[in-house]
């Protein structure tokens, strides 16, 4: 959570938006409260949440400014593979 707060600013708040909403597409998926998904886009899912959780990356977090470029760029790749899922996901939360 430390880490999706740090990234929660003005500049980057699609992002923070975005994995935010995966987080909670996985958690409803897991539970079986939302099945409504292609495995093959909750394993993207599941692949960037740990990316993004995890303490290894190409650039270290503890590096100013550049430490989020990593992750960023990663999260924007899966989000425009699975960007059909999760705004059909956003959709049915909203009922």
């Amino acid at each position: 959570m430390k880490k999706l707060e740090r990234l929660n600013n003005p500049q980057i708040s699609n992002a923070f938006e975005d994995i935010k909403l995966m987080i909670e597409l996985v958690r409803d998926y897991t539970k079986g409260e939302y099945k409504e998904v292609p495995i093959g886009s909750i394993i993207a899912i599941q692949g960037v949440v740990l990316y993004f959780l995890s303490p290894i990356d190409i650039i270290p977090d503890f590096i100013p400014v550049a430490a989020y470029i990593d992750d960023l760029t990663v999260i924007g790749l899966v989000v425009k593979q699975v960007h059909n899922d999760l705004q059909k996901y956003k959709r049915t939360r909203m009922c």
